[in-house]
């Protein structure tokens, strides 16, 4: 997934996870903070999508300040598929808003999200559950993490396409 990166729109990184989103057994887990400009792009993107995934029954879940805050809540859904939407920074230059992951991209350190906890030790707890066997990342590529309220140019147009993309996706749901 994120050996050769290439360069992607919404409509094809969104394609590329559409069984993460689409499956009964699947959740969309929304995640970021307030606090740091970009990094609020997952949960925004939560935001956007809400009232029509809650429509085709897609299970959406928002996670303010990371995926460990929301143990409970899916350990109570008990996804196996889990798609992560969250800010990233990739260890090197790509030229796409988006990157899509799995966990190997996450543990070879190719791949740091924005947040304290490793993600693969939260993971690791929910898989001792039977929770989130397979996991991908939507990784909206943050280009500000100064602390502050405003999104950075390429993150809003980001987050636009992807909202539009997602609408459109849903509908084959």
């Amino acid at each position: 997934m994120l050996g050769s990166v290439e360069k992607m729109d919404a409509y094809e990184a969104l394609e590329t996870v559409k069984e993460y989103i689409c499956s009964k057994d699947s959740a969309v887990v929304c995640t970021g903070t307030e606090l740091r400009s970009d990094d609020k792009a997952g949960l925004l993107f939560c935001d956007r999508v809400e009232k029509l995934a809650k429509e085709k029954k897609i299970v959406l879940i928002k996670c303010p300040y990371g995926l460990e805050n929301c143990l409970n809540e899916l350990i109570n859904v008990k996804p196996k598929k889990l798609l992560l939407i969250d800010a990233c920074l990739p260890s090197q230059k790509i030229d796409s808003p988006f990157i899509i992951a799995d966990l190997n991209s996450v543990t070879a350190n190719y791949l740091a999200t924005t947040h304290n906890i490793p993600i693969t030790i939260t993971l690791g707890y929910l898989r001792m559950n039977n929770v989130a066997l397979e996991v991908k990342i939507l990784g909206i590529v943050a280009h500000n993490l100064e602390f502050g309220e405003g999104l950075s140019e390429q993150v809003k147009q980001a987050l636009n396409e992807l909202e539009e993309a997602f609408r459109d996706l849903i509908k084959e749901c």
